[in-house]
């Protein structure tokens, strides 16, 4: 029935995309959130490109951060593919919307999104530099996300960056020895098992 209602949307919006195109991009986000489990990656990454058309010119802060947050999502399955062009284009294109984001008027929530949208970048570059074979560069790119992760003045972590941190500790606490010594891969193991339960717990 989702499939149906959008392509009915489509069409419609190609005649009236003024009336049309929000009924559409709401329809797309739909299916993203309800058939997500269902879709195979290239289903979900022809969602979301097509969804990041639609909000391309999107003026609302709601909309442009609702943007940051599909990119992300991409950019994790672009990885997951090994797409490495299209991953590399997808994470300059998140740093520079959050770059755009934080010249205007920001909430310390809308603030939080976009800190953990560049967080989440560095777990990305790290885990391209690793399909890339350049591990150095990657494991700087996972130390460099940890520092932005435990700045001073960042608030207490919840939700998002609680799985981040997992995420970063984690992959430095399996890296090869030649890149991080055992001494540090078990503090990095220890500090990914906290974050992890700070994470499962909520």
């Amino acid at each position: 029935m989702l499939n149906r209602t959008l392509d009915l949307l489509r069409a419609l919006n190609t005649v009236e995309p003024d009336q049309w195109k929000g009924l559409l991009e709401g329809a797309i986000v739909r299916s993203l959130e309800e058939m997500g489990y269902f879709l195979d990656s290239e289903e979900e990454l022809a969602l979301l490109e097509e969804l990041d058309g639609l909000q391309a010119q999107a003026a609302g802060l709601g909309s442009r951060l609702q943007r940051l947050a599909y990119r992300r999502r991409a950019a994790r399955l672009y990885v997951s593919e090994a797409n490495i062009e299209a991953a590399n284009q997808t994470v300059g294109e998140i740093l520079k919307q959050a770059k755009d984001l934080q010249a205007g008027r920001l909430t310390a929530e809308q603030l939080e999104e976009v800190r953990i949208a560049e967080i989440d970048c560095s777990v990305l570059r790290g885990d391209i530099q690793q399909l890339e074979q350049n591990f150095e560069r990657a494991y700087r790119e996972y130390r460099m996300g940890i520092g932005r992760l435990v700045a001073p003045g960042t608030p207490t972590p919840r939700g998002d960056l609680l799985r981040l941190g997992f995420d970063l500790y984690s992959r430095l606490a399996r890296a090869p020895r030649e890149h991080v010594a055992a001494s540090e891969a078990a503090q990095f193991a220890a500090e990914a098992a906290r974050w992890g339960a700070g994470f499962s717990g909520l």
